[in-house]
Order: structure tokens, then sequence, then C-alpha cells
């Protein structure tokens, strides 16, 4: 009887049950930060256009108005999405 103690005691069932909870939860935002860490390098394949852009039109900024860059930003943004 005391080896298997869930089936007498609630107060260990619900430990028990709330460390199984806390373990999952630690294990599924692991593979969340491992999923988004693997995914990192397309997301910067995926963004470098727009630092290309960005630094296009930052060293010809006489041409260009901060609201013209945040223009061509923007569509270049939506062209990716």
């Amino acid at each position: 009887m005391a080896d298997d103690t869930r089936y007498y005691n609630d107060d260990e069932n619900v430990r028990a049950y709330g460390g199984n909870v806390v373990a999952e939860s630690a294990w599924g935002s692991a593979d969340a930060i491992i999923a988004a860490y693997n995914a990192l390098p397309q997301l910067l394949a995926a963004l470098e256009p727009l630092v290309r852009l960005r630094n296009t039109l930052a060293a010809d900024h006489s041409d260009y108005s901060p609201e013209d860059i945040t223009e061509e930003l923007c569509r270049a943004l939506r062209d990716i999405v």
C-alpha cells in the first residue's frame, strides 16, 4: 500500500499530476524554442531583401524621404509575405 500512494492519498495525486503537467509544459516550451531556433535561418533569408533595400535606400538617402523609405520597406515586406 505504501508503494502506490496515488490510489489512497488524494493530495499526492494532485502533486503527482501537477508535476506531470509542469514537466509536459516544460518539454512543450523546449520544443517550441528548438523549432524557432531551427527556423531562424529561413527567417533571416526571408528578411535579407528588406535589409538590402534598407541599406540601399539609406546609402542614397538624399533621394528618399523617411516616408519614402518606410513605403519602400512596407512594399518589400508585402512582397515577402
